[in-house]
């Protein structure tokens, strides 16, 4: 139910179904196609324009296999998506593993050392390319070969995660 959006263990399941259910038709229906792109189904405007600029970033960069726009809400300060970010690579204890009985001081790290796209894009134009760690699904150019070699969406939390455990995001 809609009510239970966004409750932890709701949407642990739910994204877990829709990423195994993204992974079953990527590999059923891409044959050839040199390029995909996903668009979540609770998207309903795009700017002018945006695949076709996805597109051509991907064509003019080999090293741009995977793409993502900043989504709003209702105006452009309002960030839609959540899951797309860049760590502070500079801060400690962000890199490297993690014991079990850090985890979640670990985490609490994380939180509040990555940057949302809405502070990582300040200062850039429409057409510039900021590299993230971790993008959600609102809109999302995936580069077909990649999907061949192996790229998919994983069905559990991947950040933290370890042989006995799930990660926490």
């Amino acid at each position: 139910p809609e009510k239970d959006k966004g409750k932890p263990e709701v949407e642990k399941k739910r994204r877990a179904r829709l990423s195994t259910l993204r992974n079953y038709l990527m590999l059923r229906s891409l044959v050839d196609e040199p390029h995909m792109v996903w668009v979540d189904s609770d998207i309903a405007e795009f700017g002018p324009g945006i695949v076709q600029a996805m597109l051509g970033h991907a064509e003019e960069r080999e090293d741009v296999g995977l793409l993502t726009a900043h989504c709003t809400i209702n105006h452009p300060e309002d960030d839609y998506d959540r899951k797309a970010w860049s760590l502070d690579r500079e801060a400690p204890g962000i890199m490297g593993p993690v014991a079990e009985k850090d985890f979640e001081q670990a985490e609490s790290r994380l939180q509040n050392t990555r940057h949302q796209v809405e502070e990582l894009i300040k200062n850039t134009g429409d057409t510039d390319l900021i590299p993230l760690d971790s993008v959600g699904g609102t809109i999302l150019y995936i580069r077909s070969k990649l999907v061949h070699r192996g790229v998919s969406f994983p069905p559990f939390h991947v950040v933290g995660t370890t042989f006995g455990r799930d990660g926490w995001t």
